[in-house]
Parts: C-alpha cells; sequence; structure tokens
C-alpha cells in the first residue's frame, strides 16, 4: 500500500478531464500524511485509504462513500458535496466540521470531533453515533435528536431548536444558548 504526503485536486480541472480515472489513481493508497483537498473531484470511493493526517476538503465533488477512512487528523469540509449520505467507517475527526448543503442525515460510526461543528445549513436530523465535541456546537434546522452526544467543549448555540430531548448530553462547557428552544 502506498502513502502520500499530501494530495491537491488541480486547479480548475480535475484529473478526469486530463484522462487519469481519480477511482483507480487512489485504489492502493492507505494513508495520506498531510491534507487531501479533494475538492470538485470526480471519484467516488476512498477505497483502501485509512488515514487522512491534516485537513480534508471533500466540498463539491462527487463522492458516494469514504470506503474504508476511519480518522481525519484535521479540519474537515462537506459543503455542497452532495453525493455523501454518511461518512462511513469515520470514526474520528480532530479538527472543525462544517456542513452544508448535503444528504447525510446521520453518524453512523463517528465517534469524536474535536473542533467545533457547523450544521447550519445541513439536513441532520439525528447525531447518531457522535459522543464528544471539543469546540463550539451550532445546530441544524433540521435536527431533532442529538443522538448519543454526551459532551460539548464549547459553546452549544440551540436557539430555535425543536429538539425531542437533550438525549445524553451531560456537559457544555462553555456556554448554552437557548432561546426560543422548544425542548421535548
Amino acid at each position: 500500500m502506498l502513502v502520500l504526503s499530501h494530495f491537491d485536486e488541480p486547479e480548475g480541472i480535475t484529473y478526469d478531464d486530463l484522462g487519469i480515472n481519480e477511482n483507480n489513481l487512489f485504489k492502493n493508497v492507505s494513508k495520506i500524511k498531510g491534507n487531501a483537498k479533494f475538492c470538485r473531484s470526480t471519484m467516488t470511493d476512498l477505497r483502501n485509504l485509512r488515514e487522512i493526517g491534516g485537513d480534508a476538503n471533500f466540498s463539491f465533488s462527487k463522492f458516494k462513500t469514504l470506503g474504508g477512512l476511519e480518522k481525519i487528523g484535521g479540519d474537515a469540509h462537506f459543503e455542497w458535496a452532495y453525493g455523501f449520505e454518511d461518512l462511513g467507517n469515520v470514526e474520528e475527526i480532530g479538527g472543525n466540521v462544517k456542513f452544508d448543503m448535503n444528504k447525510i442525515k446521520t453518524f453512523t460510526n463517528l465517534k469524536r470531533i474535536g473542533g467545533s461543528i457547523d450544521f447550519t445549513m445541513s439536513g441532520f436530523e439525528d447525531l447518531g453515533s457522535l459522543e464528544e465535541i471539543g469546540g463550539d456546537f451550532k445546530w441544524g434546522y433540521d435536527l431533532k435528536s442529538l443522538g448519543h452526544l454526551k459532551t460539548i467543549g464549547g459553546n452549544a448555540q440551540f436557539n430555535h431548536a425543536k429538539l425531542n430531548s437533550l438525549g445524553e448530553l451531560k456537559t457544555i462547557e462553555g456556554d448554552g444558548d437557548f432561546n426560543f428552544a422548544q425542548i421535548g
């Protein structure tokens, strides 16, 4: 298996535009040590990739699955990435996460986000397996359940939320904003 120092999609064109099949490009890659920029990528599956050590940007990409990816060490961006329906095997994202305008509804394996998370323009309904957010939390309008979330390490913004309950949430280490929230 191959280990890459980083990966960067060409600016203004894709590898497919150059006649290179991006899915085949990654079939033997198991790790990217640094950042991975998949913006506008036509790739649909990361196959055997298990870890991205730095930031990962999937914005405007065509991904359907992250394959065997288990960890993103830095920030992760999923804005306008309509192919995603879940994050697959990803268990940890070390930095901040941004979800805007995609089809992801819940987390199936993600346990920990080290930084802040922003759901404000997402279709998330349930946080599912997520247990810990290390930074701030901005809820999304469609969110109805906090799933297994236990800890928010920063501020939590729930204003105008319509949640069934706070579920397993035990700790908000920063400020909690519940203006006009409906819980229960």
